[in-house]
C-alpha cells in the first residue's frame, strides 16, 4: 500500500492536528534561535527532520495489528526499564545527570519511551482483571508497582520532571477505570500524609526550585530567574502579540531555554493571549479526540491504550504551560509537539501512531461501558 493509502487509515483530524503543531513548532523555534551564533545546521531544521520522522512513524505505526501491542506489552515494557538502567552504567552526563543514551552519534533519552510502554502494560494488565464491585487495592497493587518501578529510576537519574508527569498520567489513567470510591478516599489521605516526606527525597537544587516557585522576586538573580522572564514574555505578548520573530525576550537572548522548554512563553510573547489559547485548545482538541476514539473501539484493552496514551500527551502539555506561567514550579518538562528535541518528538508520534492503530468509530461514544 502506498503512502496516501497509509494515511487514510489513521484519524484525518488527529493527523492534520499532530502536523500542524509540529510545523508550528520550527516556526517558533526558528524564531526563537534568530539571535544564536551560526554553528552547523540551525536548529529549526533539525525539528523540521525530526518532524519528518516522527510523522513517518505515526503513519507506520498506525498499521499496526493491536493485537501484535497486546502480546508484546510485558515484552517493550521490560526493553524500557533495561535501557533505563543501562543510563546509570554507560549513559552520557550533562548538568548532573545521566539521562541519555548515546545510538548512532545521537542522543536517546530512554525514560522518554515509558510514556509509550507504562501505558500499554498497564492496559494489559487492567483487560485481563475481573472486579464486578470495582478495582480494589489488591487488584490494583500490580499495576501501580508497574509504575513506579521505572518513575523511581527515571527520579533518580535524577529527572524529576518526567518521572512527575509519567506518574501523574499512569495514575490518572488508573482513576479512569472502575475504581472503588473508598480506595480513592484513601489514597488521597495518604498521599496527603506522605507528601511532605518527599521533601527530603529531593536534591538542593531541586528543592530550590521549589522554593523559589514560593517567591521568585527573592531570587531573581537566581532559581528565579527563568520563570520571571518568562512571565514578562508572556505578559508582553497581551492579545494579539508583538508579531512573528519580534519577541524582545527571545531576540535580546533575556529568556533562556526559550527554544526548548519555554517556548511557550514565545508563543505567549509573539502570537499573544490569542496564539497561547489556540495551543492550548489544539492539545484539548487532540485529547478529546483520542478519547471518543477509545470509546469507540468495544474492547477494553483498546480503550485502555487509547486514553492512557492521550492522557501522557494531554498532562505533558498541561504541566510545561502551568511552569511557564508561574503556577508549577520550573522542572524539566517540555512541551510536546512543539519545543526543541528529537527524542520527544519521536516517541511523540509512536504515541499518536498508536492511538491510531486501534481502528474503532469516532463518533460519540454510547452509554455504558465498552465490551471486551
Amino acid at each position: 500500500m502506498n503512502l496516501f493509502g497509509r494515511l487514510r487509515v489513521a484519524d484525518p483530524l488527529l493527523l492534520g492536528l499532530f502536523v500542524f503543531l509540529v510545523l508550528f513548532g520550527v516556526l517558533n523555534i526558528y524564531s526563537a534561535t534568530q539571535s544564536y551564533p551560526p554553528a552547523g545546521v540551525p536548529l529549526y531544521l533539525k525539528q523540521l527532520g525530526w518532524g519528518v520522522l516522527s510523522v513517518a512513524a505515526l503513519v507506520g505505526l498506525a498499521r499496526v495489528d493491536p493485537g501484535i501491542l497486546y502480546g508484546l506489552a510485558y515484552v517493550l515494557y521490560g526493553l524500557g526499564v533495561a535501557l533505563i538502567l543501562l543510563t546509570y552504567a554507560i549513559g552520557h552526563e550533562a548538568l548532573g545527570a545521566r539521562r541519555w543514551l548515546t545510538v548512532g552519534g545521537f542522543f536517546m533519552q530512554p525514560s522518554e519511551l515509558m510514556k509509550l510502554f507504562i501505558p500499554l502494560v498497564v492496559a494489559r494488565y487492567l483487560h485481563g482483571l475481573k472486579a464486578p464491585m470495582g478495582f480494589g487495592l489488591r487488584e490494583l497493587v500490580v499495576p501501580l508497582l508497574l509504575i513506579a518501578g521505572p518513575v523511581l529510576l527515571i527520579f533518580r537519574q535524577p529527572d524529576l520532571g518526567t518521572a512527575a508527569q509519567i506518574a501523574i498520567a499512569a495514575v490518572s489513567m488508573i482513576l479512569m477505570t472502575d475504581v472503588r470510591r473508598g480506595l480513592l478516599i484513601k489514597a488521597a489521605t495518604a498521599v496527603l500524609i506522605c507528601a511532605p516526606g518527599g521533601w527530603f527525597l529531593l536534591r538542593d537544587y531541586q528543592r530550590q526550585r521549589l522554593i523559589s516557585f514560593l517567591d521568585p522576586e527573592k531570587y531573581e538573580l537566581g532559581a528565579g530567574y527563568q520563570v520571571i522572564q518568562s512571565k514578562i514574555a508572556v505578559g508582553s505578548g497581551q492579545l494579539f502579540g508583538k508579531g512573528f520573530g519580534m519577541g524582545t525576550q527571545s531576540r535580546l537572548q533575556f529568556l533562556p531555554q526559550r527554544h526548548s522548554d519555554f517556548i511557550y512563553s514565545v508563543v505567549g510573547e509573539e502570537w499573544g493571549f490569542i496564539g497561547a489559547v489556540l495551543v492550548l485548545g489544539l492539545v484539548f482538541l487532540l485529547f478529546f479526540r483520542a478519547v471518543r476514539r477509545a470509546y469507540g473501539t468495544g474492547n477494553i484493552f483498546h480503550s485502555y491504550l487509547v486514553v492512557g496514551l492521550s492522557l501522557q500527551f494531554v498532562w505533558q502539555s498541561l504541566l510545561n504551560m502551568m511552569m511557564v506561567v508561574g503556577l508549577l514550579p520550573v522542572v524539566g518538562i517540555p512541551l510536546p509537539l512543539l519545543s526543541y528535541g528529537g527524542t520527544n518528538l519521536l516517541v511523540m508520534g509512536c504515541l499518536f501512531g498508536l492511538m491510531m492503530a486501534v481502528r474503532g468509530s469516532t463518533a460519540a461514544p454510547r452509554m455504558g461501558a465498552p465490551v471486551r
